[in-house]
């Protein structure tokens, strides 16, 4: 879902996965899995994509 060219859907797929790496005991798969794709939209020119993105990545930082 994060992959999605629908912003709007990519966005909430975003805040999705960040609740997931959140509250997941368990996310090494999960964080190798989606790395390239996170560090895609961060370069995104849409301020709150980079937001939430750079959240989810300081995130699967600190649970690693």
């Amino acid at each position: 879902m994060i992959k999605d060219a629908n912003l709007t859907g990519a966005y909430e797929a975003l805040n999705c996965l960040h609740s997931f790496v959140r509250f997941a005991d368990d996310i090494k798969s999960v964080t190798f899995a989606c790395h390239n794709f996170l560090l895609e939209k961060v370069q995104h020119n849409k301020a709150n994509f980079k937001e939430i993105t750079l959240k989810i990545l300081l995130t699967m930082l600190q649970k690693d």
